[in-house]
């Protein structure tokens, strides 16, 4: 079934002030992901997302439909771990690619799931 989503977001440099170039860039590629980036990432998330839109006047929120489905359906608790784990996989994806470490860049989220509850949040840290 699908379901809206509000995600916001923000990029922390983590590290000294050298690294702000890394959040900045982090921050920059999120602002500018279009719905044929992110269904690009791989074939869960092409099939779950079915809208991605950066909101104009809000500079880190972004609102969409997400498929939730079977299993990850049947709680609140699986539909926010399923959707933790789609985003986090979306953002690991920059932070890798703007070589970002877990010395320099975190991302913290908030997201709400409709029919889902409570808003929740998470952070997103690159790969160990």
């Amino acid at each position: 079934m699908y379901h809206y989503f509000l995600l916001t977001y923000s990029v922390e440099n983590v590290g000294n002030s050298s690294y702000e170039s890394t959040a900045k860039a982090v921050r920059d590629s999120i602002g500018t992901l279009t719905l044929e980036a992110v269904k690009s990432t791989n074939e869960t998330i092409a099939f779950a997302i079915d809208g991605w839109e950066k909101l104009k006047n809000v500079e880190t929120a972004i609102s969409g439909q997400i498929w939730i489905y079977g299993e990850d359906e049947k709680s609140d608790s699986a539909k926010e771990a399923f959707s933790k784990k789609l985003v986090r996989t979306l953002f690991r994806n920059i932070l890798e690619d703007k070589n970002a470490t877990r010395d320099t860049t975190i991302i913290h989220c908030a997201m709400i799931i409709g029919g889902a509850g409570q808003t929740f949040t998470f952070k997103v840290l690159p790969r160990a």
